[in-house]
């Protein structure tokens, strides 16, 4: 069954999750320059890397905020420096999400033809609702 993006509008081409997303995705890999799979994989590793770098900075800055408590300014640079170290964390966790949805979606698209899957699927939907109209 075609999914919605938006579940409470009718149903169309412009209104599709999947073609929604696979547009998001390919919008993605042009704006990052993502020339093959290997590359992706590459930036999938670096991105793992990079947050697990991203987090033991952070918690060694908590770690020092905590020691340093009692000197205000200093616990107060501490925690602009936390602050933005966690929004850095944050960005790379959703690129590297992002990154995961796109090598999953390859797999997906990978195994068998998945455009023949696309056009069984709206097929079906196609029967269904012809089903649905014929009961009325």
């Amino acid at each position: 069954m075609p999914r919605k993006r938006i579940v409470t509008a009718a149903y169309s081409v412009e209104n599709d999750l999947d073609v929604y997303k696979l547009s998001a995705q390919l919008a993605v890999i042009n704006k990052d320059n993502i020339k093959s799979v290997g590359n992706l994989q590459g930036r999938i590793t670096k991105l793992r890397n990079d947050y697990e770098k991203q987090r033991v900075a952070v918690n060694d800055l908590i770690n020092e905020y905590n020691n340093y408590l009692a000197d205000g300014n200093k616990a107060e640079s501490l925690y602009k420096r936390i602050t933005d170290q966690k929004e850095k964390l944050l960005q790379i966790r959703q690129r590297y999400d992002v990154y995961c949805d796109i090598s999953k979606t390859y797999g997906e698209i990978s195994k068998g033809d998945y455009i023949s899957n696309l056009i069984e699927e709206e097929r079906k939907r196609q029967e269904q609702v012809k089903k649905k109209q014929k009961r009325r």
